[in-house]
This record gives C-alpha cells, structure tokens and sequence, in this order.
C-alpha cells in the first residue's frame, strides 16, 4: 500500500518559479493586438487551482474558500492579465 503523498508547500521559492512562467507566456503573447482576455483569465484561474491542489493534495471546490485571490495576491503571485491590460494602455497612449 502506497502511502499518499505529502502536500506541497505554497512558499515563496513555488511563486518565484510560477511568476517566471507566467511573465515568460505573458511576455509573449500579451501584445498591444491580442485578443487573449478570456483566455488569459481561464489560465489565471487555472494556475490557482492547481497551486490549491498542490497546497491541499486535492481538488475540492470547498478549498476555493480556504485558498482565495487575495491571498495569492499577498504572495506575489502574478496574473496574465495584469499583463495584458497593461500592453493595451501602452498602446493607446
């Protein structure tokens, strides 16, 4: 019988490795003509699930409430699309 797997720690070094990720994709096709919106905001979501599933070792909807934004936010953790928005106003200005 296989043990189940410790869950993993949500610390500063995991959002430093998932912040490079995210500005590297962002980087890339978040230009001034990119339509990506919705499909930005589907991957920022995505990224917190995960990173509560690896928090919890599960996938509840329930840890939504225990794990929110904010607190993603605290850790420093970037969305895709803060980047966005910010190539459309440089291209407006």
């Amino acid at each position: 019988m296989k043990l189940p797997d410790a869950p993993i720690i949500v610390d500063d070094a995991l959002i430093v490795q998932v912040n490079r990720v995210v500005r590297g994709t962002a980087n890339y096709f978040a230009t001034t003509f990119s339509h990506n919106r919705s499909l930005f905001r589907r991957l920022d979501r995505w990224i917190r699930m995960r990173l509560r599933c690896m928090k919890f070792n599960r996938k509840w909807t329930s840890d939504n409430r225990r794990l929110r934004l904010k607190t993603f936010l605290r850790m420093g953790l970037l969305s895709l699309g803060d980047f966005l928005s910010s190539t459309c106003v440089d291209q407006k200005l």
